[in-house]
Parts: C-alpha cells; sequence; structure tokens
C-alpha cells in the first residue's frame, strides 16, 4: 500500500531555492507526486505517494536501479533471514582465512551466523 507524504522546499535565495528544489525531485524520482502547493515565493510543500513501504518492499535480495540518464543509483537490500544463506556470502569470511564471528575452521558452504551482513562500496 502506497503512504502519502509531504516533502517541504524552501531556500533563502531564489538559487537555494531552485537547488533545494531540483534536491527534493531527485529524492521523489521513484514516488508519485500528486501536487506542489506554494506556500510563498521561496517556499514549496510537494505532496507524494511513497511508492514502498516496509510491508511491500521488495522479496528479493538486492535490487538495483537507474534514472533515465544513467546517474542515480538506488541499491535496495534485505537480506534479514540469514538461515538461508552461508559463510562464502557474508563480507565478515576471509576466503581461505578465517571468520572473525567463529572460532575453528569455516567452511564456506557453512550455514551463515547471525553475524551475516553484506557489504556494498562504490567501485
Amino acid at each position: 500500500m502506497a503512504m502519502k507524504k509531504v516533502r517541504p522546499v524552501e531556500g533563502k535565495t531564489l538559487t537555494e531555492f531552485a537547488d533545494a528544489y531540483e534536491e527534493a525531485q531527485s529524492e521523489l524520482s521513484r514516488a508519485t507526486i500528486l501536487y506542489e502547493k506554494e506556500v510563498s515565493p521561496l517556499q514549496m510543500l510537494i505532496y507524494y505517494e511513497d511508492p514502498e513501504t516496509i510491508e511491500d518492499a521488495p522479496e528479493t535480495d538486492y535490487q538495483i536501479q537507474f534514472d533515465s540518464k544513467g546517474k542515480i543509483i538506488t541499491v535496495s537490500i534485505l537480506v534479514g533471514d540469514y538461515e538461508d544463506r552461508y559463510c562464502a556470502e557474508c563480507s565478515n569470511y576471509e576466503w581461505g582465512v578465517r571468520c572473525p564471528y567463529r572460532s575453528g575452521r569455516v567452511s564456506p558452504m557453512d550455514r551463515a551466523c547471525p553475524m551475516f551482513n553484506v557489504m556494498i562500496s562504490r567501485g
């Protein structure tokens, strides 16, 4: 279910307002903008529907989206249940070395522990 929200936009000068408006439009690129209401020449309220809430988040482990120009990247990760994951998929696991959160020999195909995580970095 989409959630209705309001995003204020304001600036002290016309340039600051324009920059804030562009930033808001970028943030809301995945949302459905219902309408915009001018409060003053340098203030505006943007009413929109947020397409995803926690309840209807995607069930996949990751999702990558680009804007039409390929400049903005949105990465959504939903790891949640670690029980169906393996040590080899975890960022804590050092291949051929060890896992800092487990003692003894750890195989890449051992079931993941509660310390399971996935790191994302910008390349």
